[in-house]
């Protein structure tokens, strides 16, 4: 909007470790994405104040959802994504997230580990939740192109939340 869009938003490095995977995003290209993202969360039924869970390594689509939720008014609960099932469940539960965003298979120092298998099992258990949105399949391309984007942010007052952080402990509890 103010000239800056062909600007690097944001610079990927991925744990392959090959510079051919390395992504640069513009401000205009996130922007582009984060408006269609937030187009599907408004059509599956997410608005202001809503939980969204977030089990995603730091990648693209992690921060596309992250500032999509926000841009809704709705709430985004990161979860790390080295957790496991009980852990994840206990989280997802406990805010009523209502929609997941998950990786199903995590790269982490070069050994993949399949988190999509632990995603499953707790969004089972989790009534609240409405639907998983796997961000690197298809999934993500298909959950982006669903709806037409949302171009304008949702008014919220100083005090809503945008964020519900969970400590690593056992307990879990939120900050």
């Amino acid at each position: 909007r103010d000239g800056h869009g062909g600007e690097t938003a944001l610079f990927y490095e991925p744990d392959s470790g090959r510079p051919d995977d390395a992504r640069r995003v513009t401000f205009a290209e996130l922007s582009a994405q984060v408006d269609r993202c937030a187009g599907a969360l408004h059509a599956a039924g997410i608005g202001a104040g809503d939980r969204v869970g977030l089990y995603a390594p730091m990648q693209i689509p992690t921060v596309v959802a992250l500032l999509a939720t926000m841009k809704l008014g709705a709430c985004c609960v990161p979860i790390f994504c080295g957790y496991g099932e009980a852990a994840l469940r206990d989280r997802l539960a406990s805010c009523e997230a209502k929609l997941l965003f998950a990786c199903g298979t995590l790269l982490r120092r070069g050994q993949p580990t399949d988190t999509g298998a632990i995603a499953r099992a707790a969004a089972d258990q989790v009534p609240s939740l409405t639907r998983t949105v796997w961000t690197d399949t298809s999934d993500w391309t298909e959950f982006l192109a669903s709806a037409p984007p949302v171009t304008g942010c949702a008014p919220t007052a100083a005090e809503d939340p945008c964020l519900i952080l969970y400590t690593s402990g056992t307990t879990g509890r939120p900050k």
